[in-house]
C-alpha cells in the first residue's frame, strides 16, 4: 500500500482508493478492508491507463471513480504528472468494466493550480460533488445532456482544505469533510481534523 486517497464505506465493507504517487508511471486499484476489523479482504487492480485513483463512490447500480493527472511537476526530469487536463470521471459496473468517461470543465481545473480532483461524491439530491486538493470549495456537478465534459452547477465555500469527501448515507444532507494539518501544525502538535456540514438541497 502506497498512496491512500480516499473511500467509502459500503455494507461492512470499506472501499478505498489506491496509487503508486508520485511514482511513475501511475498504476491504480481498489483496496477493500473489512470495515470492522480493517483486515485487508481484497483488490482490484486497474494497472497502467488512466491515472491516479483518487476517489470512487457507488450510485445508481455503477462504480464512479477519478483518476487524477496533475500539472505539478515530478520525477528526475521535472516534467508535469500526466497533465490536469487528462484527469477523467469512469462509470464502471459492477465488476469493474468501464461503461462511460467524463473530463472535468476548465473552469474547475484553473481552481486547481498544478493539482486536481482529489474528492467525490453522489449526493442525495442528484449531484455530483467533487473537491480539489487544497481548496476550501465543494463543486456541485452533473453529468451532461451532450459530451463528455461535467458540468459545474455551482460552487460551495466549505471549511476544509481541499482532499477526500462523503455524504453520510445515514443521515441525508450531511457530508463530511477534512482540514489537512499542514507541516507546521503537525510539528506543533496539531493533527487532521474531520468537519461536518449539512447542506440545503438545490430545488
Amino acid at each position: 500500500i502506497l498512496h491512500l486517497d480516499s473511500a467509502m464505506l459500503m455494507d461492512g465493507k470499506l472501499y478505498a482508493a489506491h496509487s503508486n504517487y508520485p511514482q511513475w508511471p501511475m498504476t491504480s486499484s481498489i483496496e477493500i478492508f473489512d470495515a470492522e476489523t480493517m483486515a485487508h479482504i481484497g483488490t482490484h487492480r486497474f494497472g497502467i491507463r488512466w491515472g491516479s485513483l483518487t476517489w470512487a463512490d457507488w450510485h445508481d447500480g455503477h462504480w464512479w471513480m477519478t483518476f487524477a493527472n496533475y500539472d505539478r511537476l515530478l520525477g528526475p526530469g521535472k516534467t508535469p504528472y500526466g497533465h490536469k487536463a487528462n484527469t477523467v470521471m469512469v462509470k464502471f459496473t459492477k465488476d469493474y468494466r468501464p461503461v462511460q468517461t467524463w473530463t472535468l470543465p476548465k473552469t474547475i481545473l484553473d481552481r486547481f493550480e498544478d493539482m486536481t480532483n482529489s474528492g467525490g461524491s453522489w449526493g442525495p439530491d442528484g449531484y455530483l460533488y467533487l473537491t480539489g486538493h487544497d481548496p476550501a470549495e465543494l463543486y456541485r456537478m452533473r453529468l451532461p445532456k451532450a459530451g463528455s465534459v461535467l458540468e459545474l452547477v455551482d460552487i460551495i465555500p466549505m471549511n476544509i482544505r481541499g482532499q477526500g469527501i462523503a455524504w453520510d448515507r445515514s443521515q441525508p444532507g450531511v457530508i463530511y469533510g477534512i482540514i489537512r494539518a499542514t507541516a507546521k501544525e503537525r510539528a506543533e502538535g496539531g493533527g487532521h481534523k474531520v468537519t461536518v456540514f449539512r447542506l440545503v438541497e438545490k430545488p
